[in-house]
Protein backbone atom coordinates (compact mmCIF):
# COMPACT_ATOMS: atom_id res chain seq x y z
CA UNK A 1 0.00 0.00 0.00
CA UNK A 2 1.49 3.23 -0.94
CA UNK A 3 1.75 5.81 1.97
CA UNK A 4 -0.11 9.10 1.69
CA UNK A 5 1.49 12.76 2.03
CA UNK A 6 -0.28 15.32 2.73
CA UNK A 7 1.11 18.58 1.36
CA UNK A 8 0.63 22.21 2.91
CA UNK A 9 1.05 25.38 0.94
CA UNK A 10 4.39 27.44 2.43
CA UNK A 11 2.63 30.23 4.10
CA UNK A 12 2.17 32.19 7.76
CA UNK A 13 -1.71 30.93 7.76
CA UNK A 14 -1.09 27.03 6.71
CA UNK A 15 1.84 26.68 8.69
CA UNK A 16 1.41 28.64 12.06
CA UNK A 17 -0.65 26.42 13.45
CA UNK A 18 0.90 23.19 12.26
CA UNK A 19 4.19 24.15 14.05
CA UNK A 20 2.98 25.88 17.30
CA UNK A 21 0.00 23.49 17.82
CA UNK A 22 0.64 19.47 16.02
CA UNK A 23 4.61 19.60 15.69
CA UNK A 24 4.44 17.03 13.25
CA UNK A 25 4.83 18.84 9.88
CA UNK A 26 8.18 18.08 8.41
CA UNK A 27 11.12 20.48 8.17
CA UNK A 28 11.44 20.02 4.22
CA UNK A 29 10.48 21.49 0.64
CA UNK A 30 8.57 18.86 -1.87
CA UNK A 31 7.73 20.83 -5.46
CA UNK A 32 5.73 19.53 -7.62
CA UNK A 33 5.29 21.52 -10.83
CA UNK A 34 7.07 24.22 -9.94
CA UNK A 35 4.91 24.98 -6.92
CA UNK A 36 6.42 23.99 -3.11
CA UNK A 37 4.85 22.45 -0.66
CA UNK A 38 5.61 21.41 3.30
CA UNK A 39 4.80 17.73 3.80
CA UNK A 40 3.13 16.10 6.24
CA UNK A 41 2.88 12.37 6.76
CA UNK A 42 -0.20 12.72 9.37
CA UNK A 43 -3.31 11.51 8.24
CA UNK A 44 -5.19 12.82 10.63
CA UNK A 45 -5.75 16.78 11.12
CA UNK A 46 -7.73 18.89 13.74
CA UNK A 47 -7.33 21.78 11.15
CA UNK A 48 -7.75 20.25 8.03
CA UNK A 49 -10.90 21.66 6.12
CA UNK A 50 -10.75 19.95 2.72
CA UNK A 51 -8.23 17.71 0.84
CA UNK A 52 -7.24 17.81 -2.95
CA UNK A 53 -5.87 14.65 -4.77
CA UNK A 54 -2.74 15.28 -6.58
CA UNK A 55 -2.44 11.25 -6.97
CA UNK A 56 0.76 8.74 -6.56
CA UNK A 57 4.26 10.98 -7.04
CA UNK A 58 7.91 9.75 -6.23
CA UNK A 59 10.28 11.89 -4.46
CA UNK A 60 13.78 12.49 -5.38
CA UNK A 61 14.49 9.57 -2.52
CA UNK A 62 12.86 6.87 -4.46
CA UNK A 63 9.99 6.72 -2.21
CA UNK A 64 6.13 6.62 -3.46
CA UNK A 65 3.54 8.73 -1.80
CA UNK A 66 -0.20 9.42 -3.14
CA UNK A 67 -0.35 13.05 -2.32
CA UNK A 68 -2.72 15.81 -1.55
CA UNK A 69 -3.03 19.25 -1.00
CA UNK A 70 -4.19 20.04 2.44
CA UNK A 71 -6.19 22.93 3.18
CA UNK A 72 -6.47 24.16 6.44
CA UNK A 73 -9.07 26.52 8.73
CA UNK A 74 -7.78 30.46 8.20
CA UNK A 75 -6.11 29.84 4.95
CA UNK A 76 -7.79 32.15 1.55
CA UNK A 77 -8.74 29.96 -0.63
CA UNK A 78 -9.54 32.20 -3.37
CA UNK A 79 -8.14 31.55 -6.78
CA UNK A 80 -8.58 34.29 -8.79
Amino acid sequence: MTKKLFLIPPIKEAVEPCFKKCGKLSVAIVCIDEKCFLPCLEEKCSNEVKRIEIGEIELDNGERYYAYIRILKGMNTRTD
